[in-house]
């Protein structure tokens, strides 16, 4: 039986997805509740999927949550960061990629070249990168590349 996604995990992506896209607007404020009636969950994962201010996209508080903008210096060292750590995945990665991950990221430029929306477009390449890396058997690299957006 295939691992199902958490709904936890579920309202996570899609806020994460939401949150870079820019759907969801600096400022704006994120209450568990309004989370959790839109996509159908408890309170539970909706607070979960708040934790996204662990990668920086929320501003928790005491009592409410806002979407975070990020400053022009941030996001240079953010991307600096990746600009460091990517290579060094990627080359540990290459050897352990198969046929079946070049055929599934492949399949995820094809759908990049297409000019889909630009929501969809940066969960491709979301998923490409995570493909990749994933071959590199780095976790704690993943994971700190993939807070810096």
């Amino acid at each position: 039986m295939p691992d199902e996604e958490s709904a936890a995990s579920r309202v996570t992506r899609s806020l994460r997805r939401r949150l870079l896209s820019g759907e969801l607007r600096p400022g704006e404020p994120l209450s568990q509740s309004r989370i959790a009636a839109e996509y159908g969950v408890s309170r539970m994962p909706a607070r979960d999927a708040l934790q996204l201010a662990n990668e920086r996209l929320v501003d928790l508080g005491p009592t409410k949550a806002v979407v975070r903008g990020l400053s022009v210096a941030e996001l240079q060292e953010l991307y600096e960061i990746r600009e460091a750590i990517e290579p060094v995945l990627t080359r540990i990665a290459v050897p352990n990629v198969g046929r079946a991950e070049v055929t599934r990221m492949a399949m995820l430029i094809e759908e990049m070249e297409a000019g889909g929306p630009p929501a969809e477009w940066l969960e491709n390449n979301a998923a490409f990168h995570a493909l990749v890396y994933t071959c590199a058997d780095r976790p704690q690299m993943i994971a700190l590349t993939k807070n810096c957006l």
